[in-house]
């Protein structure tokens, strides 16, 4: 006797009890079973649902506005309305937006599985994140200060960036601190959380995983390309390199992410990274030596 299944029709129970696949008789599994069991289980470790078919004009159109909207968005408040007196609330709206959209995609799909894990079993993504993170910090930290530090390199860097300190209102040690603590900690999450879990998460449902780790690092990157040519632009050879720098960070921590179904390496080494670029910062306004 046959029953349908998600998988189509399979035969009902033999003599024994057992389940017979069509064309596989004593209960042998169909072949490709164990194949398409595990693309599903990989599938539900991302938190998308697997509809056994092609992924809807939907899905496509939102993850290509999570990764067109926060270069749009940075260009608005860090450029647009740089002084101006809605430059905070641009900020503001423009962040909400960003990372309020997952949330509000999955509560429309009624996606009750999509949810970021917090940790790994293994614990192999914590500490690949720890190391890459001190590595990329303490290359971006020696390059400062053997290199760059004091030097013409740098251009009207430190004019830029306190100029953008102040239009914040934090243009203090204390605030700038607020506000390095912040972005290092709090916003690197939120950032590995919209770019790691839910940009490519969504991409490696509808792409080679391949693809869907350079297509997520380079929308990734895409909003620092504006930060570093604000700051940067008199020396386009540093915009380009630190740009490829960021694209090969996010590949990473896609990979990473991809490998160990954690955020929390990805997170780990994005902080790391993150306070390197805040200390630097905060040199040019404040010298520390």
């Amino acid at each position: 006797m046959r029953r349908m299944s998600d998988e189509g029709p399979v035969e009902g129970p033999g003599p024994r009890g057992q389940t017979a696949g069509r064309g596989a008789p004593h209960g042998r599994p169909r072949p490709g079973s164990e194949m398409t069991s595990a693309a599903r289980k990989r599938g539900r470790e991302f938190g998308h649902r697997g509809s056994g078919g092609a992924p809807d004009r939907a899905t496509w159109s939102v993850v290509v506005f999570a990764m067109l909207f926060p270069a749009c968005a940075t260009w608005l408040w860090f450029v647009a309305f740089a002084g101006a007196p809605s430059m905070q609330l641009v900020y503001g709206i423009s962040k909400a937006v960003q990372f309020g959209l997952p949330v509000a995609w999955f509560a429309a799909k009624r996606g009750r599985e999509a949810q970021p894990r917090a940790a790994d079993r293994t614990g192999a993504g914590t500490g690949a994140g720890i190391a890459f993170g001190l590595a990329a910090a303490g290359a971006i930290l020696g390059a400062y200060g053997l290199v760059f530090r004091g030097g013409d390199l740098l251009g009207g860097a430190p004019a830029e960036i306190r100029q953008k300190v102040e239009q914040l209102g934090l243009a203090t040690p204390l605030g700038y601190l607020g506000l390095a603590t912040f972005y290092s900690v709090a916003h690197s999450g939120l950032e590995e959380y919209y770019w790691r879990w839910f940009v490519f998460g969504t991409l490696r449902r509808l792409v080679p995983p391949g693809a869907a780790v350079w297509l997520s690092a380079f929308a990734f990157t895409a909003h620092h390309v504006i930060v570093l040519w604000i700051y940067f632009r008199r020396a386009p050879w540093m915009v380009a390199l630190a740009s490829a720098a960021v694209a090969a960070g996010g590949a990473f921590w896609a990979r990473l992410y991809d490998r160990s179904r954690s955020l929390r390496g990805p997170w780990l080494g994005h902080m790391l990274v993150d306070a390197a670029l805040m200390a630097i910062g905060y040199d040019m306004l404040w010298p520390l030596y």
